[in-house]
């Protein structure tokens, strides 16, 4: 298996049969971060999509130089933030709280997808988490579910994908749209008192700011809930770690 860095640790393991792993740096901080990656970013028993793809990587190894744990896992691949991700989560973090020299309260890095278990996650374990850190995020499931929809190829991927999580029949899916009914949890009705920064990219066109991060931004202000906006490209992700690192330092203060 690749080391990500010269001195890092990296361990798998499997949680209800999927991989997961820990990768510890070779001079730790005390500090955590859960990264949990985007639709079809796979999480396999000897890669991830992360350790593969150039600018991601970038980021794991920023944050390992600068002293945390991270940890992973493949949460049933395309979940959308169903009920078997959350419970999984919450396994993973235990196990990993208990394995590690780390501080219980942990940041989570979430990208698209990703963000939907983190923050159904954080609602229900908001004592857990330090931060959260999104980069494009994917907030609203309905407008997403919608959006995607509009188009034939987008409509027959996606149903497939939210059938299979939410272990529903298509006929379902037909049903609640022919009511138009919302299918999934509203994102106002999570717990939201985790300061939160999101990295946009300007040219993301599967969650667009508007749909997502400003709902996300609006819904903390109104609960006087630390929030920041930034837009970079995807290209650039190689220097987020640097961007990262005054924000995550703020909210290890306690």
């Amino acid at each position: 298996m690749e080391q990500l860095r010269e001195g890092t640790i990296t361990r798998m393991f499997h949680l209800k049969q999927e991989p997961c792993f820990v990768h510890v740096p070779n001079k730790p901080n005390g500090f955590a971060i859960l990264y949990l990656g985007d639709q079809g970013q796979r999480v396999d028993e000897d890669h991830t999509f992360w350790w593969e793809n150039p600018n991601r990587k970038e980021i794991l190894r920023g944050l390992l130089d600068q002293g945390y744990v991270l940890f992973t896992s493949r949460l049933f691949m395309d979940h959308w933030g169903n009920d078997r991700s959350i419970e999984l989560l919450d396994h993973l973090y235990h196990k990993v709280v208990r394995t590690e020299i780390i501080n219980s309260r942990i940041h989570v890095l979430a990208e698209g997808m990703g963000a939907l278990a983190a923050l159904k996650w954080g609602s229900k374990s908001n004592q857990y988490i330090r931060s959260f850190v999104f980069l494009s995020p994917c907030i609203d499931l309905n407008e997403y579910y919608k959006k995607e929809s509009e188009n034939r190829v987008g409509k027959q991927r996606i149903r497939k994908q939210i059938a299979k999580a939410y272990n529903m029949e298509k006929e379902d899916l037909d049903e609640i749209e022919k009511q138009e009914e919302t299918i999934f949890e509203d994102y106002n009705e999570w717990i939201s008192t985790i300061p939160s920064i999101l990295f946009q990219d300007p040219k993301d066109g599967s969650y667009p700011v508007e749909s997502h991060g400003r709902k996300w931004e609006s819904k903390l202000q109104e609960e006087d809930t630390a929030v920041i906006i930034k837009f970079i490209f995807k290209e650039d992700y190689h220097t987020l770690p640097q961007k990262m690192k005054e924000f995550l330092r703020e909210w290890e203060k306690d």
